[in-house]
């Protein structure tokens, strides 16, 4: 992982915290009235410090390093580079420093801000600042932010965006130092700053919010994206728009802030290169704004993202944006009734048929190691629920998934909610409809499976005991590489699953996007290859056997490396492809490719293929007259699309 990916990935999972104005930290002590603040802490008075925001944990360092030979693995506390300032407006000179790990033939660099309390360092947050021993150039403490400049090998082939220099800086909140900034140096000499004016603090009453920005280089391919949080941290919302050039290097970007609520906001703007070889930040910047809405201009969205779920023509499910209620829908989501689901927590649904789903409630309390799952059960379409034995899991994120009215698993992530990437899991599985449930695999530091690696994305189980694991992400694996491994007892153990290689340019990343059974012998498994250079294109795995083997189909050339996949049969498989939708009715033997056109202007927030006909879809509208979430249906593929408007509760 780069140092840019690493450094925006830290941004989206820990959210930059807190506003942008610079008064001190919450806990800042000024010091007494006449007092002169003391001298800047040294590496002597830092050297024999244990740190623990780091990658390894506590690591007790002595005199600047630490080695554990049974793991094989090694930190150092680096003398220099050395930054000394105030981070928390307590008036004492704080202190950055880097630390460098090794193991497992890799390693990170790491920053770490320490706090100056009256002569004593004390550790206040660290972040990766990529993978690998760093170049680090420069290291300073500037009005309360930490600069660091920095020089790695780019993954990018292109000398306009391979980058070879990156600036970020970032500000202690809390707990944790927030992404505030990025300008990178490509190999051709091409600068990228983002500069956003005003400065933070605006005062903003109307959605889209125009944002003015001042670039050194022209946006890739004439758009930025951003992520929206809150005062929390919280990430309320990430877009997309194209900018409209306003005057000489200036750049307007429309914000929708249709999806976030009233109060401070923290507004990320980035500029980011997507290539056939990687995905790389090129710069960012942040903005703080008083977001206080007319109270007629917004109408709050109507489902919460990723909740809007069709089974058929006429049933669905969604969770309410304003309410958090679960709402059912019976006739193609043009009325909603609010389902008497009880209890408080994030809601996960299983859904089996129109009439029978298992719902989970999961509290989270940062206080406590271990959350008590309400599940519940319906077996009318959720006009009744029926209570089962609540289950307690370690405090994080969880999936539900049943097979059957009695066999399901529970896959639960003590790091938090479910991403892409993540190999830390405890898996459970029910053999009685959700009564009691026995933890089959636990690879936590405490678990019986410690240590061990198989879940990497997506997990698919196809009974009781076969199950599978499969890595759909683009960009975060090797290239060359593909990862399928299964279990035959229900999760306990896994093994790695060969499968055929198809012939691609070396350095290609082959992406696994999903994999779907269709009854007990038929399953699909789309693979994306995207090459370093030249069209990336697609291939199906198919297997006949219950997945024991796959084979693999001719590839079909798509003009995007990220399409959109909704496998509807063991023979039709559909392929949203930008402006252009693929259909297979044989298996990929053949393609038929025909015009996709979005719903509406916006950002499309979601799109289900019930039929190769038949789809629904929400999108994200920007009209000024009603800021809403709103959804749509086509019965010709999506030639043409019908505008539904959704009676709720």
């Amino acid at each position: 992982m780069s140092l840019f990916r690493a450094a925006l990935l830290v941004c989206l999972c820990a959210g930059l915290l807190g506003a942008c104005s610079g008064s001190p930290a919450p806990g800042a002590t000024p010091p007494p009235a006449g007092s002169l603040p003391g001298a800047p802490l040294t590496y002597a008075e830092i050297k024999d410090l244990q740190l623990c925001q780091l990658v390894s944990g506590c690591i007790p360092f002595t005199d600047g390093r630490y080695t554990d030979t049974a793991n094989n693995t090694s930190s150092v506390l680096l003398e220099s580079p050395l930054a000394s300032g105030d981070l928390n407006g307590d008036g004492w000179p704080d202190a950055a420093v880097i630390v460098q790990e090794s193991y497992d033939n890799t390693g990170t660099t790491e920053l770490v801000a320490l706090l100056n309390l009256q002569g004593q360092p004390v550790e206040a947050a660290g972040v990766v600042l990529g993978q690998g021993d760093l170049s680090i150039k420069a290291l300073q403490i500037e009005n309360g932010q930490i600069r660091v400049t920095a020089s790695a090998p780019s993954p990018a082939s292109d000398p306009h965006y391979a980058i070879t220099e990156a600036v970020t800086t970032y500000q202690l909140r809390e707990e944790s130092l927030a992404l505030m900034q990025l300008a990178t140096t490509a190999q051709d000499g091409t600068q990228r700053q983002v500069e956003i004016l005003p400065g933070s603090g605006s005062s903003v009453t109307s959605s889209p919010y125009i944002i003015t920005l001042r670039l050194i280089t022209p946006p890739y391919a004439g758009e930025m994206t951003y992520n929206i949080y809150d005062a929390s941290g919280a990430n309320l919302y990430q877009g997309s728009s194209p900018v409209t050039q306003s005057g000489q290097a200036e750049y307007q970007l429309p914000i929708d802030l249709s999806w976030t609520r009233p109060g401070q906001l923290q507004i990320l703007v980035k500029d980011f290169y997507t290539g056939p070889d990687t995905v790389l930040d090129l710069a960012l910047n942040t903005q703080t704004i008083d977001y206080q809405p007319a109270e007629q201009a917004v109408r709050p969205g109507m489902f919460a993202p990723g909740s809007f779920q069709m089974l058929d023509a006429s049933h669905g499910w969604a969770q309410s944006a304003a309410s958090g209620q679960l709402l059912r829908t019976n006739d193609g989501g043009h009325t909603w009734q609010a389902s008497p689901l009880s209890g408080n927590g994030t809601l996960v649904l299983s859904a089996l048929d129109p009439a029978n789903a298992i719902a989970g409630l999961f509290p989270f309390d940062p206080d406590s190691p271990t959350a008590s799952a309400t599940l519940q059960r319906t077996s009318d379409g959720g006009q009744t629920w029926a209570p089962l034995p609540a289950v307690t899991v370690t405090a994080g994120g969880s999936l539900l998934s049943f097979l059957d009215p009695q066999v399901g698993f529970l896959e639960n992530h003590p790091e938090g909610v479910w991403m892409m990437g993540q190999t830390v899991f405890q898996l459970y599985r029910t053999l009685d409809g959700g009564q009691t449930w026995e933890k089959t695999f636990d690879n936590t530091t405490d678990g019986p499976q410690a240590g061990q690696e198989p879940g990497r994305g997506h997990m698919v189980f196809l009974d009781r005991d076969n199950g599978w694991v499969l890595d759909a992400t683009i960009g975060m694996t090797a290239p060359d590489t593909l990862y399928l491994m299964r279990t035959r007892d229900g999760g306990r153990t896994w093994q790695n699953q060969e499968l055929p290689r198809p012939e691609t340019p070396a350095e290609s990343y082959l992406s696994q996007q999903s994999l779907t059974f269709f009854g007990p012998q038929m399953a699909v498994m789309p693979l994306v290859i995207v090459p370093p250079s030249g069209d990336s294109s697609l291939r199906l795995y198919l297997s006949a056997d219950g997945g024991e083997t796959w084979q693999l189909t001719q590839p079909l050339t798509i003009q995007t490396p990220n399409p959109v996949i909704f496998p509807l049969s063991a023979a039709t498989v559909l392929v949203q492809d930008g402006d252009k939708l693929h259909r297979t009715e044989d298996g990929g033997m053949t393609w038929v490719e025909q015009p996709f056109q979005p719903p509406a202007p916006g950002a499309l927030a979601g799109l289900q293929f019930i039929t190769p006909q038949l789809a629904f879809a929400l999108v994200n509208d920007h009209n000024p007259d009603a800021y809403n979430t709103d959804l749509y249906t086509t019965n010709d593929g999506g030639a043409t699309w019908q505008h539904i408007l959704p009676q709720l509760p």
